[in-house]
This record gives C-alpha cells, structure tokens and sequence, in this order.
C-alpha cells in the first residue's frame, strides 16, 4: 500500500529501507567505483609498460605513443570519476547526517538546513553530469571528431 509521508507520520515511513536506500548504496557505490578505477588505471599502465617494454627493441616510437593513449584514458577515467565521487559526497553526507541526528529530520527544528544541502546536493549532481561531456571533449580526441561531425551535419 502506498500512501504520502508528511511531516505528521514521518516516524511510520522511515524504516529499515531507508538504510539500504540512503546509506548502504551510496557508499557501497562509491567503494565499487574507487576499486574499479584503481584496479582499470593498475592493469592499463601494466599493460602499457607490458608494450613499451614489448615494442622497445622494434620500434620504439609506436610504444610510446600506446603508452600516452592509455595514460590519456587512466587520466580520464580518473578525473571523471573523482568528480562524480566530489560531486555526490555531499548528499551521502546529508543523509548520513539526517540518519544519525533525528534534529535534521523531516520533524527536527534543523530540517530547513538539511533541505538546503539537500538541494545544493542536487545541484552537485547535476554539475557532475553536466561536466562529462565537456571532459570528454578536452581530453578525447574521438569523441571530439564525433561531436564536431555531428554539429557539422546539424548546420547543412
């Protein structure tokens, strides 16, 4: 049965699920994300010096440039998800907050400062998102040719 929570029966809505739903993903995400970007940045740098190593005795200028493309890709892959991690870290921290101090709950008096981070928090969310393309754009040159022949054929 659904029903809307208000500020009234705010006690009967809150349960265990807030838990998993507030607390447990966000940082369960966050530990899967770090893990997979250390462990992607450690096996393309292996295979990278793997290669320049490979290649040094045959030729030694396309090693170096596979090493810098897979450089470029761990620096990208890193720099999107440090901002994804900045930019949601405040609304992990609200919700944490609001878990552990019933004061900046729905029926505290330190609600209103909760709602603020709330909606600075989205705000955040909505910059990470904003902000992918425009790295991907500095630092993919692929993705750069693509964007730029797709606005080419928008204009004729």
């Amino acid at each position: 049965m659904l029903r809307v929570i208000t500020r009234e029966h705010y006690a009967e809505g809150t349960s265990s699920g807030y838990f998993y739903s507030d607390l447990f993903i966000p940082y369960f995400t966050f530990f899967i994300l770090i893990t997979c970007t250390i462990t992607t940045s450690i096996h393309l740098n292996k295979n990278a010096r793997w290669r320049t190593s490979l290649a040094s005795g045959i030729v030694e200028a396309s090693g170096n440039k596979a090493s810098r493309k897979e450089l470029k890709v761990v620096r990208m892959l890193t720099v999107v998800s440090t901002m994804f991690i900045v930019c949601l870290i405040p609304l992990s921290a609200v919700t944490t907050a609001v878990a552990l101090q019933n004061d900046l709950g729905l029926q505290g008096p330190y609600f209103n400062i909760a709602r603020i981070v709330y909606n600075f928090s989205f705000l955040m969310e909505t910059v990470s998102s904003s902000m992918n393309p425009l790295v991907y754009y500095k630092m993919s040159s692929k993705y750069r040719k693509g964007i730029l022949k797709l606005f080419k054929h928008t204009r004729e």
